[in-house]
């Protein structure tokens, strides 16, 4: 694909939780993530990949020297204040050699539509990219891969996600409860499945059996799921300790979700 005037590099800073609880924390860096993701969609952009951007959380330091530690040329930063079952969703898009706003909006939404806002707000970048910039995206973003008809069961999800990557045997077992849970909610939430599936393997609960059948279900219900593959890549690694068939399930995670 050709590029415009200028290269599209971006960094998603983590959205600081502004809700009257500090235990939506969890929820505000699960936002951040998909965004992350949904911009990884978009043709054209380079996103910093999460564990680059997260290491920036509850530091107040200038855009711009944030931007040339990650190498990048834009950052968006945002704020998630969540209340009841409303939540508002607070983005702005700067450019870090001016130090100037390229773009900025507010959300306000049902929890319910947080997986539309969240896809929102990535095409929303895109548009100021192509406006500011002069960049070419390619083509429009397509659907988020977070589908569940619950919000609840994306709630437990995103708890347990965020569990995950604490990697504490006390962590892991905790996301094992909150991925079941989310589960319990909706059955058929392929990333709770798969998400499970990995909290099995890393942490203390979970029977061989019972992570290959999260696996075939997550799979089942999407079968390009980038945690899914992602999740049979450890598996391989864990069990048959195949290097062949570990790099194939890794290789599909990141055609599926670059930034994975």
């Amino acid at each position: 694909m050709e590029t415009g005037q200028k290269d599209f590099s971006i960094a998603v800073l983590p959205f600081v939780n502004m809700s009257a609880s500090e235990e939506n924390e969890y929820f505000s860096d699960g936002v951040t993530e998909e965004i992350i993701n949904a911009l990884t969609r978009v043709e054209g952009v380079q996103v910093t990949a999460r564990t680059s951007s997260f290491a920036f959380k509850g530091e107040n330091r200038d855009i711009r020297s944030i931007a040339a530690e990650l190498g990048v040329s834009t950052i968006l930063e945002g704020s998630v204040r969540r209340a009841g079952d409303r939540v508002r969703i607070t983005a702005q898009l700067i450019e870090a050699k001016s130090d100037t706003h390229l773009w900025s909006e507010s959300y306000d939404r049902e929890l319910d539509d947080i997986f539309a806002v969240q896809d929102e707000i990535a095409s929303a970048i895109s548009d100021a990219l192509k406006l500011s910039l002069a960049v070419e995206t390619g083509d429009p973003l397509q659907a988020s891969a977070i589908k569940t008809a619950s919000a609840s069961a994306y709630d437990a999800y995103l708890r347990g996600r965020e569990l995950i990557h604490r990697r504490t045997d006390a962590d892991l077992a905790a996301a094992h409860d909150h991925l079941r849970r989310s589960l319990r909610l909706d059955d058929s939430f392929a990333p709770a499945h798969a998400q499970l599936a990995i909290a099995m393997m890393l942490g203390p609960k979970g029977s061989l059996e019972s992570v290959i059948s999260h696996l075939d279900r997550a799979q089942e219900l999407e079968p390009d799921l980038a945690e899914a593959h992602g999740g049979r890549a450890l598996l391989e690694l864990q069990t048959k300790r195949d290097p062949v068939a570990t790099i194939e399930h890794a290789r599909k995670a990141l055609a599926s979700n670059p930034n994975y």
